[in-house]
């Protein structure tokens, strides 16, 4: 699988498996290559609209933002982003559930679980990190299995000052 990251702030996934390649008697090539998967797609874009996450954003944030860097916890499937404004985003596989607003003891963490997400898109927001400054290394890493499956994501950001 491969991630891209877009100027419209939207990462795409992708499908390079070696078996889309493999031809299918008769038909020498049945499927494309590389194979989108679209229901995995993130639009950043959608979250500037929500009041929480403007107040955090610097202004012009849709004609100046990039995608810095993109990482999937491989175990969990959470991604996490860095933007050119020292913003993280976190996202996690949807639950469908809804979810009210609730606030965390961290004024620099801002949950996003309650955000709306297109039918059908399997990555939701989770929270934001606002920017205290630039990102300069940034890591996402699965620890380890517990019971029933769960997974502890941890992030290790460094910031210049």
């Amino acid at each position: 699988m491969v991630a891209t990251r877009n100027a419209d702030l939207t990462i795409r996934f992708l499908d390079i498996s070696v078996q889309l390649l493999i031809p299918k008697p008769p038909h020498p090539f049945t499927s494309a290559f590389p194979r989108t998967l679209p229901l995995l797609s993130i639009d950043v874009l959608a979250l500037a609209g929500l009041p929480e996450i403007a107040a955090h954003l610097s202004s012009g944030f849709d004609e100046k933002a990039r995608i810095i860097d993109v990482q999937l916890a491989v175990e969990s499937l959470e991604v996490g982003l860095v933007l050119s404004g020292g913003e993280v985003l976190v996202y996690r596989m949807a639950d469908h559930q809804g979810v009210t607003v609730r606030q965390l003891p961290d004024k620099r963490l801002v949950s996003l679980e309650h955000a709306p997400v297109a039918d059908g898109l399997r990555f939701k927001p989770y929270f934001l990190i606002t920017a205290e400054s630039a990102v300069t290394a940034f890591a996402i890493s699965d620890v380890g299995e517990h019971s029933g499956r769960t997974y502890e994501v941890y992030l290790f950001i460094t910031c210049s000052r």
